[in-house]
């Protein structure tokens, strides 16, 4: 009975050790100064619309990223991804579906607390070298006052997150210098 347990409680240690041993990487999204809107400046106090994304590498050699499309992670979000020869897939109901592929514009739907949206690729532009596309999320069957908009590079992912307060990941922002960054070609609009 002893062994017994003994081999019990030495399992469960193991397999905590394992789920928690999973490698990560956090990304922090900044305010990109430059392109805070005029109705923001007044009110913008350092970091408050700063956040950070937690990126799990999972055994399978997928991820996800917590949270990316929303403010906190939810279950009824796909955040599951892999990525297989510049080909991005996502987790969709157990199956994988491909989200990115450079050679032609995917057409899927994707699920962002627990509701159903179409992905739209949009131009590609450049921060910097880096070489982005920008990423809508279009309501399915519902009407939306929020949209869901991103900067996509098919060798980071999410690099920046556009709206009144520009949010860039602090990694793409160390690898730009000011030329660069006054050049990018992204936030045109802006």
């Amino acid at each position: 009975m002893r062994v017994k347990c003994f081999g019990v409680f030495l399992l469960l240690v193991l397999l905590t050790e394992y789920s928690f041993s999973q490698n990560q990487v956090v990304y922090t999204f900044r305010v990109f100064k430059q392109y805070l809107s005029d109705s923001i400046k007044s009110g913008y106090y350092g970091r408050d619309f700063e956040f950070e994304s937690k990126r799990v590498f999972l055994p399978d050699s997928s991820f996800f990223d917590d949270p990316q499309f929303t403010r906190k992670r939810s279950l009824f979000t796909t955040d599951t991804f892999k990525l297989v020869k510049s080909k991005w897939f996502f987790k969709n109901h157990g199956s994988w579906e491909v989200f990115f592929d450079k050679a032609k514009r995917v057409r899927s739907f994707f699920y962002i607390s627990g509701r159903k949206y179409k992905i739209v690729w949009g131009k590609k532009c450049y921060f910097g070298e880096i070489k982005s596309y920008r990423l809508y999320f279009e309501p399915v069957g519902f009407e939306s006052s929020h949209s869901f908009e991103f900067f996509f590079s098919p060798i980071y992912g999410i690099i920046a997150i556009p709206g009144d307060v520009v949010l860039i990941r602090e990694d793409i922002l160390k690898k730009l210098n000011e030329i660069q960054i006054k050049n990018c070609t992204c936030f045109k609009k802006w």
